[in-house]
């Protein structure tokens, strides 16, 4: 959309200055170099999908590149000698200064440890729903988790292991991150479940790195069980946390009823079905 915009204001620019353009096609050359990265439309840069956020100077970047191009395509069709304007400061890296600080310290509350939850997950889901954890962490500044992820959406698998199916790269995921006092920090980690989950029990785990006066340490955190539903009537599911067996009734008014079963079982069944 940012493309479209620039070639209609470059071609009005060029007929209101001289109307034998009407007839030419604008077109936007390609890569140059990646000074500039993404430029985003003011509406898609209040969304901060990837384009968005990687608009470096702002919601208005699109709207300063107009502004400069009109009076190129104006001084082109007029054949016009454009002023050369200001030149750009010499790149001296070495004498750049930074003014924002780095992360000083990480702490976690007493008596509880990075990781650990502050909000916990229900016992039930149905597709549609959104999942909702939050877990005391450090800040994310400590490791960008590039190639990995500061979340993860695991299934139970038949055989015993958790599989990884969500991480922060996906739409149906998102991670924030909040101060608390002075050098505490909250992670919020969101997953809307998507109508063609399956059924199944999941779990989300964060990673993290922590600032402490002796270096970075990397920890991790881990929600408890919760069962996704795909009947969105009544249904009653089985399964284990901690080893205790756990029956979840779920009906269509959002109600739960949990019932934890003490007792020894050596098989885990997984019921789904209608109550009448």
């Amino acid at each position: 959309m940012s493309g479209r915009r620039l070639r209609n204001t470059v071609k009005d620019a060029l007929v209101a200055a001289d109307p034998s353009f009407e007839g030419a096609t604008i077109v936007i050359a390609g890569l140059s170099n990646a000074y500039s990265s993404y430029i985003s439309t003011f509406e898609e840069y209040q969304a901060q999908r990837y384009e968005a956020a990687s608009t470096l100077y702002g919601p208005h970047t699109l709207a300063a590149y107009q502004q400069e191009f009109v009076k190129l395509a104006t001084a082109l069709a007029k054949g016009e000698e454009p002023p050369i304007g200001p030149s750009p400061p010499p790149k001296d890296v070495a004498n750049q200064k930074n003014f924002r600080p780095g992360v000083v310290f990480d702490t976690a509350p007493l008596g509880h440890n990075y990781g650990d939850t502050v909000l916990e997950a229900h016992d039930s889901y149905t597709p549609g729903s959104t999942v909702e954890v939050e877990f005391w962490s450090a800040h994310p500044n400590n490791n960008f988790q590039t190639q990995n992820s500061y979340l993860y959406i695991q299934h139970f698998q038949a055989n015993g292991d958790w599989k990884t199916v969500l991480t922060d790269g996906d739409w149906d995921t998102t991670f924030r991150w909040r101060r608390h006092l002075l050098s505490e920090s909250i992670v919020t980690i969101s997953w809307e479940i998507s109508d063609d989950t399956p059924s199944g029990r999941y779990r989300i785990v964060h990673n993290g790195v922590a600032k402490s006066l002796t270096g970075l340490h990397a920890f991790n955190g881990t929600s408890r069980d919760f069962v996704v539903t795909t009947d969105r009537t009544t249904s009653t599911m089985a399964y284990f946390t901690s080893n205790t067996p756990v029956i979840v009734v779920n009906d269509s008014s959002g109600r739960t009823l949990t019932l934890a079963l003490m007792g020894a079982f050596v098989a885990v069944v997984v019921v789904a079905a209608a109550v009448v």
